[in-house]
């Protein structure tokens, strides 16, 4: 630096630098917010970042995780000793002893070397979420079950539960308003 002058790069860069980077967070925020809201048909373009993937993948994961787990572990327990509640067991054993590695080859080559329902890797459409968003729900689901299974369970043997169907109410509406 002469005289507090700055070389010309450097009066360029650092504008051109903080340009760049809100734009890449305007995307990402604007992408994100497509992901929430449903829009994912401009997600898939190269300049997206994987990080941004991964956290769509762990959305997709998280609605995966609540909207099944939690409905199967009522009925699960609804249905006590029943075919839900075994199916559900028989899912639990299988889906905690198998890693998630594993389980994630065999889902390859069932859904996408076998069937060719889905791609086998690359994030060049909104299908290829699909595969890594149900590995990693896998066992998030499980407990979910589990645990909404046992809690349901319980809060079933409970007084007001008999109190409620004394009452009149219907066992769909004790189960899925009073004791959910």
């Amino acid at each position: 630096m002469v005289n507090g002058s700055r070389s010309p790069g450097t009066a360029t860069t650092r504008p051109a630098r903080s340009v760049q980077w809100r734009e890449r967070l305007a995307r990402t925020v604007g992408v994100l917010v497509a992901a929430i809201s449903g829009v994912a048909a401009f997600m898939w373009l190269p300049w997206y970042p994987v990080w941004a993937i991964v956290i769509i993948a762990l959305i997709v994961a998280g609605l995966l995780v609540y909207g099944i787990g939690i409905p199967w572990g009522m009925i699960a327990a609804k249905r006590r000793n029943g075919v839900p509640d075994k199916l559900a067991s028989g899912f639990a054993v299988v889906g905690l002893g198998i890693p998630n590695f594993v389980l994630a080859l065999l889902l390859v080559m069932l859904f996408s070397i076998t069937l060719g329902w889905l791609p086998p890797s690359g994030a060049a459409t909104p299908t290829a979420i699909i595969l890594p968003a149900i590995v990693l729900a896998i066992e998030p689901i499980v407990v979910t079950m589990r645990l909404t299974r046992s809690s349901a369970l319980e809060q079933l043997s409970q007084d007001y539960v008999r109190t409620l169907a004394a009452k009149g109410l219907s066992r769909r509406r004790i189960v899925w308003v009073h004791v959910l």
